[in-house]
C-alpha cells in the first residue's frame, strides 16, 4: 500500500547537462517538499533531489556531484531540516562550491547562529506568511531563467513583426515538454496498452514494451508506474531502473543494480526514508518512527549484507553476486515487504535496448528466470530491432505490449488541450482546425515530433502578434525543424 508523503511520479529528477536546481530538504517534510517540486515541474523548471540517487552508485560521489553542478541551491527551510546532518552536510558543500543559494521557509524556523551567519547574504522567501500568487511570482523571480525549459525551435524574424508587451491578444506559450520524461498528466493515449500493462503487472507477469525511439517508452513507464502506485489500496511496489545509466553491465552488475535499487525504492516507499539514511551508523535512530520497527531492523540489516557482497571494501572489490544469492536477497526483502503490507514487487528496466548485443540476449534470459524465483515481475523496455535480433526474447517474456503513433487526430487535440489547461481544467488551443490538420500530417501522429512542431508554431504565432496559431505557423516551425533537426523529420 502506497504510505503517506510518497514521492510524486511526476518529478523526474534532471540528470541531463542544462542548469538545473538542487533540492535540500528534511525528510521529515517530504509531503510538503513533494507537493512543491510538482509544481516547479509544471513550471517548466529542471529540478534535482535524492530520488536522482542510483543506489547502485557511490552515493557521496553522486550527490556532491550534483550539487557541484547545479544553477542554484534550494534548500527549504522548516525546524527539521535546520537540524539534520545531512541537510547541513550539504549547505556546507554548495557553500564550498559557491553555490548560489535561495531558502524557501515553509514554516517559521529560526536559524542556528552558525547556519544564520553562513546563509544572512543569501535570498530567503518566507513560503509560509504570503499568498500562494505572491509566492510563486517571487519565486520564479528568483530561479534563473537558464533552470526552466525553453522552446528549441528559432523563428525566422520575418514572420511577422513581434506585438508590443503589454498586447493581451498574443497566444501564449504553453510549456512543451522536448527531449525529456512526458508527466503522467501528459501523457495521452495509450489507454488499452496501460490497461494491460496495469493487468499483467498485477498479475505477476513480466512483459516486454517495444516501441521504436522516441515513441514514449520512458514515458509510458513512468505514466504506469504512477497509475499502480496512485491506485487505492495499492500493495505492488514498483522499482524503476534504467539500465543506460548502469555502467559495464554484465550478468552479475546486472543483478547488483536490481538488487540495490529495489533497496533504494524500498526505503523511499515502504519506509518513507531516503536511501541516504541507509548509509548511516544506527539509521533508526534518525527517525523517531523507524526507532520501533521490527521490520526496519531487519530491512536495515539486510542492507548491510548486501552492500557487504557489492562493494568495494578497503580498495577489493567483491567477487561477482551469484544469482543463488540474488534470488535469497531478493526473497528475504520481500518478506519485508509482505509483513509491511506490499503484496507483490515488480522492476521497470527501462533502455534496455542499449545492452549489448554480444550479451543481451543470454542476460535478460538467464536473469527473468532469476527475477521470476525471486517472486520478482520484470518489464523491460526496447526497440523493435532488438526484438528482431533476439526472437528468444518472445519465449523468455511471452507477453508483449507495443507503442506508436496516436490513432487518430483527437490525440493530437486533447494533448495541445492539455498544455493550454487553465486552472487545471483542459482548454481550448488557440488554433485553426488547418493549423490541427498540418501537424498531425507531418508528424504523421508521433508524440514527440507533435510536441516539436507545436511548440515551434506556438512560438511563431507569437512572434507575428498572431491571436491563432496557422497552418502558415506549422509550416515554418515545420521547416526550422527541418534545417535544425533533420535527423527527427525522417
Amino acid at each position: 500500500m502506497a504510505v503517506a508523503g510518497e514521492p510524486p511520479r511526476t518529478v523526474v529528477p534532471y540528470t541531463g547537462p542544462e542548469p538545473y536546481v538542487f533540492v535540500s530538504y528534511s525528510h521529515l517534510d517530504s509531503e510538503a517538499v513533494y507537493a512543491e517540486l510538482e509544481r516547479l515541474d509544471r513550471a517548466g523548471c529542471r529540478v534535482w533531489y535524492d530520488r536522482g540517487i542510483r543506489p547502485s552508485s557511490d552515493w557521496n560521489e553522486q550527490l556532491a556531484d550534483s550539487i557541484a553542478r547545479c544553477e542554484t541551491f534550494l534548500i527549504f527551510i522548516t525546524p527539521g531540516a535546520v537540524a539534520s546532518p545531512h541537510v547541513l552536510n550539504e549547505v556546507h558543500f554548495a557553500l564550498g562550491r559557491g553555490r548560489q543559494i535561495l531558502m524557501v521557509h515553509l514554516q517559521p524556523t529560526e536559524l542556528p547562529p552558525g547556519l544564520q551567519l553562513q546563509l544572512g547574504r543569501f535570498q530567503a522567501i518566507l513560503r509560509h506568511s504570503m499568498s500562494e500568487e505572491r509566492y510563486h511570482e517571487i519565486l520564479r523571480g528568483a530561479l534563473s531563467a537558464r533552470v526552466f525549459k525553453a522552446p528549441v525551435l528559432p523563428v525566422a524574424p520575418d514572420i511577422g513583426r513581434p506585438p508590443p508587451p503589454s498586447a493581451p491578444t498574443t497566444v501564449s506559450l504553453p510549456s512543451f515538454h522536448y527531449g525529456s520524461v512526458v508527466p503522467p498528466e501528459f501523457f495521452i493515449d495509450r489507454e488499452d496498452a496501460l490497461r494491460d500493462g496495469a493487468r499483467l503487472v498485477r498479475d505477476g507477469h513480466g512483459f516486454l514494451l517495444v516501441g521504436n525511439r522516441r515513441d514514449g517508452k520512458t514515458s509510458f513507464c513512468t505514466k504506469l508506474i504512477h497509475e499502480i502506485m496512485g491506485a487505492p489500496g495499492n500493495d505492488i511496489l514498483a522499482v524503476y531502473l534504467n539500465l543506460q545509466q548502469c555502467e559495464k553491465l554484465t550478468p552479475e552488475s546486472f543483478l547488483e543494480h536490481t538488487i540495490l535499487n529495489l533497496v533504494g525504492e524500498m526505503a523511499r516507499q515502504v519506509f518513507d526514508c531516503k536511501y541516504s539514511l541507509l548509509l548511516r551508523p544506527q539509521p533508526a535512530e534518525w527517525s523517531e518512527p523507524l526507532r520501533s520497527d521490527g521490520e526496519f531492523a531487519e530491512f536495515v540489516d539486510l542492507f548491510a549484507r548486501i552492500r557487504e557482497r557489492t562493494h568495494a571494501r578497503h580498495g577489493t572489490d567483491p567477487s561477482p553476486l551469484l544469482a543463488g544469492e540474488f534470488v535469497q536477497f531478493a526473497q528475504d526483502l520481500l518478506a519485508v515487504q509482505r509483513a509491511k503490507g506490499w503484496r507483490r514487487c515488480a522492476i521497470f528496466f527501462d533502455e534496455a535496448n542499449r545492452l549489448s548485443h554480444a550479451l543481451s540476449v543470454d542476460l535478460l534470459e538467464s536473469n527473468e528466470e532469476t527475477l521470476s524465483a525471486a517472486g520478482v515481475a520484470s518489464v523491460y523496455a526496447a526497440s523493435p530491432e532488438m526484438e528482431e535480433s533476439f526472437s528468444r526474447l518472445s519465449d523468455v517474456f511471452g507477453h508483449h505490449l507495443r507503442l506508436g503513433p496516436f490513432a487518430s487526430p483527437n490525440d493530437l487535440k486533447s494533448l495541445l488541450a492539455r498544455y493550454c489547461a487553465s486552472d487545471g481544467r483542459p482548454g481550448q488551443p488557440p488554433a485553426e482546425p488547418d493549423a490541427f490538420d498540418r501537424i498531425w500530417e507531418l508528424s504523421r501522429g508521433r508524440p514527440y515530433l507533435i510536441q516539436l512542431l507545436a511548440g515551434g508554431s506556438f512560438q511563431a504565432a507569437r512572434a507575428a502578434g498572431a491571436t491563432v496559431v496557422t497552418a502558415d505557423h506549422v509550416g515554418l516551425a515545420y521547416d526550422n525543424l527541418k534545417r535544425d533537426k533533420p535527423h527527427l523529420i525522417s
